[in-house]
């Protein structure tokens, strides 16, 4: 554990020196109110490193790691302003107004987590399988709709086929019954 904790600081203390070192050279750099997101990003890759490293074999570190890193990483665009490469964004850059259009990120972002668990449980558990496959494709359809890309009309379609979610839900029930070791 000691060896672990001298790691953190390292890191800290080369994370600092790096910062001021890029200041004392005049290297413009963001505001340190714009870099809050990076503790989010460093504890997912903390918790990441510790499954990878054997320090902590649970499943759950992993969905903590991959949520808190792309969360960390989202939070990003917002506190940096950055450009988006999307028809009709302005030139300003994204902020915490445009939350209302890129929502089905968190969506993703729960997809992921949820599937990237079920990768490394050697339980593989197809709830999880199926609620992170059901929202990776409900982020992004979505979207396409929150961006102004598709129709309304195009969702009222998709929208009348929703109860085909349950049959997939049901589907993944029924064959983890069926297939769960005993």
């Amino acid at each position: 554990m000691q060896k672990r904790g001298n790691i953190f600081w390292a890191f800290v203390l080369i994370a600092i020196g790096l910062w001021m070192l890029a200041q004392n050279l005049k290297i413009p750099l963001p505001g340190v109110g714009a870099m809050w997101p990076a503790l989010i990003v460093v504890a997912g890759l903390w918790s990441l490193g510790s499954f990878i490293t054997g320090h902590d074999r649970n499943p759950d570190a992993v969905f903590f790691g991959v949520a808190a890193t792309l969360l960390g990483l989202f939070f990003f665009v917002f506190t940096l302003q950055l450009r988006l490469p999307l028809a009709g964004w302005r030139e300003s850059g994204a902020d915490w107004g445009d939350v209302a259009r890129l929502w089905p990120g968190f969506v993703v972002i729960g997809g992921l987590a949820f599937l990237s668990k079920f990768i490394v449980d050697r339980n593989h558990d197809w709830g999880e399988f199926v609620i992170g496959l059901l929202a990776l494709i409900i982020g992004v359809i979505a979207f396409p709709f929150t961006l102004g890309i598709w129709s309304g009309e195009l969702g009222k379609t998709l929208l009348n086929l929703w109860p085909v979610l349950l049959i997939v839900v049901g589907l993944a029930a029924l064959l983890q019954a069926v297939f769960r070791k005993r």
